[in-house]
Parts: C-alpha cells; structure tokens; sequence
C-alpha cells in the first residue's frame, strides 16, 4: 500500500443562470433539456455555455447532433477515448450539482 494521498478532484466551476437562461437550467433539474426555438425564423438552438466546458479539462466533451435537430454539447462520460466513433448513439442524462444546477451530460446508449 502506498502511503501517497491522492489530490482531491478540482472544484468545476458552475454557470450562473441569467434571466433569459433560467428556464433551461429549471429544465435540466427536471431532467428535461430545454432548447430555444428562434421567435422569427423557428430554427432551434441550444443554449451556448462553452465558457463552462472549457475550464472542465480533462474530460471529454462530445458535440451532439440530437434527434431535435439540434447541437448540444456536454461532458461525455463511461466511454474509452480509444472507443469515440463519430456517429456513435449516446443518452443524455442529468447531473444534480447543487439544488439549483443540474448540469447535461451523455453516455453510451
């Protein structure tokens, strides 16, 4: 047994909801993805907090092309980076961060 502590994990930093993003952060701690729909044209969009996922290295963060017709991307966890195939099938789920933040993130499916 080795007598080395391991560091623990780094605290992520957590989005702060605005006004016009709360109801997709109530969404996701519903457990529901919340897209926007564009009041002009209908084009459907996911909410961008890029920001967010590039302080998260060293995961892996997958861009999908949901059944929406939308782009989402999020962490992608319990899949070998030796096993990422563009075009995979992945299930999204939902993270309870705190009460207030509950954060996407994709699996295999």
């Amino acid at each position: 047994m080795s007598g080395a502590a391991t560091a623990p994990a780094p605290e992520r930093p957590l989005p702060v909801p605005t006004r016009e993003s709360q109801p997709y952060w109530d969404g996701l701690r519903e457990g529901r993805l919340m897209l926007q729909h564009c009041a002009e044209c209908g084009k459907v969009r996911h909410y961008p907090f890029n920001f967010f996922f590039k302080q998260m290295a060293p995961y892996i963060v997958a861009l999908v092309d949901m059944d929406a017709g939308v782009r989402v991307n999020a962490q992608l966890r319990g899949i070998a980076e030796s096993d990422l195939r563009i075009g995979a099938r992945v299930r999204l789920a939902f993270e309870p961060v705190t009460k207030d933040i509950t954060l996407p993130y994709f699996t295999s499916a």
